[in-house]
C-alpha cells in the first residue's frame, strides 16, 4: 500500500510539474520576449475569440494599430541596446495609458 502511495504522489508530482511548465511554454509562445506584451499570435486568439463571443447589437470592438516610425534608424544609428531600451518604455506607457482597456499587444 505503501508502494501504491508513494507511486501515486509521484505520478501527481510529474503532472504538476508538466502542466507548469507546459503553461509556461503557452506563455512564452504567447509574450514578446523584450517587452512581456502579448504578441501576434496572442492578438489574433484574442480578436477571433472576442469577435466570435461579442453581440453586435450590444458591444463595440475597436481596434488600433501602431507602427513606430523611423524605428530602424534608432536601432542602426544609436545601436540595438538603445533601440530595446525604446521599446520598452515605450511598452510600459501604452501599459499605463491603457489600463482600463482589455487588451494590448506587441
Amino acid at each position: 500500500m505503501q508502494i501504491l502511495s508513494l507511486s501515486l504522489r509521484s505520478l501527481v508530482d510529474t503532472l504538476v510539474r508538466t502542466e507548469t511548465a507546459l503553461g509556461d511554454m503557452k506563455n512564452q509562445a504567447h509574450r514578446d520576449q523584450l517587452t512581456g506584451l502579448p504578441n501576434r499570435a496572442a492578438l489574433e486568439i484574442y480578436l477571433e475569440s472576442t469577435i466570435m463571443d461579442m453581440n453586435p447589437e450590444h458591444e463595440t470592438l475597436a481596434f488600433m494599430y501602431l507602427d513606430l516610425d523611423g524605428f530602424k534608424l534608432v536601432n542602426d544609428t544609436l545601436g540595438h541596446q538603445t533601440g530595446d531600451i525604446l521599446l520598452q518604455k515605450a511598452a510600459s506607457r501604452l501599459r499605463e495609458a491603457t489600463q482600463s482597456m482589455i487588451s494590448l499587444s506587441a
